[in-house]
């Protein structure tokens, strides 16, 4: 049977958020609290993953429902409860380490799965969805997925991925903009826009994710993000990218290189044929640890 959900508090037209959430919403609020409390000078950046966390929640409630076959409702509940505990490392890591840059820091990933652990989460789940849930969360961030995951194990983590980049991409657009300049958005990149590195180009014309490693200003920042769409894996996400016009925006903020040009139009006709989503037993970043992890960089 369907859950039953209640209205979020989020932005009109956004999924209802299921009821049986409740306790984990009140789990995820006291986080939230609780780590503003000790680094109040974070509390902007605290809230920001907090309520993209809430987001993340509805973009999943949104994929979950296009589903077919539907989950079995156990899974469902499992599902949607990894989507919003996903980013429970990174009321810690910005505590402890000041950064949401998990190479300057920790696994933000494993870090939130520890912290699952020590507080009890997630909770009226059987011992089977239990460790789903955290092993969902502890896998969300990783660059590649490892193969012969089990089936759910699986489809929860590309759920959860999807939902995921689906919020975060305006969310780092808002902090790319001129003038915006949150440096623990932008994991203190460089902010001259002439910077860019071929090797986030090579993936984004090879049809792949990127690597935030290759990462070296803003410019690549939003190559990163453009090539995100070659690892969606539904159909529903992919159609999300084209039609709130976050992969123009992106577009339209790189530098007027040749190299550069036409970028948008590659990845609208290729999201227009559905050439963006994942081969058939590929996993959603497959394809990215073939970049270079040195890249040079280009100044314009």
């Amino acid at each position: 049977m369907p859950c039953s959900c209640t209205p979020g508090p989020g932005a009109s037209g956004a999924p209802a958020r299921p009821a049986f959430l409740a306790p984990h919403l009140e789990a995820l609020r006291a986080c939230w609290l609780l780590h503003r409390e000790l680094a109040p000078d974070e509390a902007d950046n605290l809230r920001l993953k907090y309520e993209h966390s809430l987001r993340v929640l509805d973009e999943a409630v949104a994929i979950v429902a296009t589903l077919d076959p539907v989950p079995a409702p156990d899974l469902e509940r499992a599902i949607l409860t990894a989507a919003l505990l996903h980013d429970m490392g990174r009321f810690p890591q910005l505590v402890l380490h000041g950064t949401f840059n998990d190479r300057a820091s920790e696994n933000h990933g494993v870090l939130g799965a520890r912290t699952l652990v020590r507080l009890g989460l997630p909770r009226g789940l059987d011992p089977g969805r239990t460790r789903l849930v955290r092993a969902c969360v502890a896998m969300h961030n990783r660059k590649e997925l490892p193969a012969a995951l089990p089936p759910d194990l699986e489809l929860a983590l590309h759920v959860v991925r999807d939902a995921d980049k689906l919020d975060i991409l305006p969310v780092v657009l808002e902090h790319l903009r001129p003038g915006a300049g949150n440096d623990v958005v932008t994991l203190g990149l460089s902010r001259d826009p002439g910077l860019w590195s071929p090797a986030l180009l090579e993936s984004l014309l090879a049809r792949r994710p990127g690597r935030y490693e290759d990462m070296r200003s803003v410019s690549d920042f939003r190559l990163l993000l453009l090539s995100w769409a070659y690892g969606m894996r539904f159909a529903v996400s992919r159609r999300a990218l084209l039609e709130r016009g976050l992969l123009r925006e992106l577009a339209a903020g790189l530098p007027d290189d040749p190299p550069l040009r036409g970028l948008y139009e590659r990845l609208r006709a290729d999201l227009e044929r559905g050439a963006c989503g994942v081969r058939e037993g590929q996993d959603a970043a497959s394809g990215a640890a073939g970049a270079s992890s040195r890249p040079d960089t280009v100044r314009r």
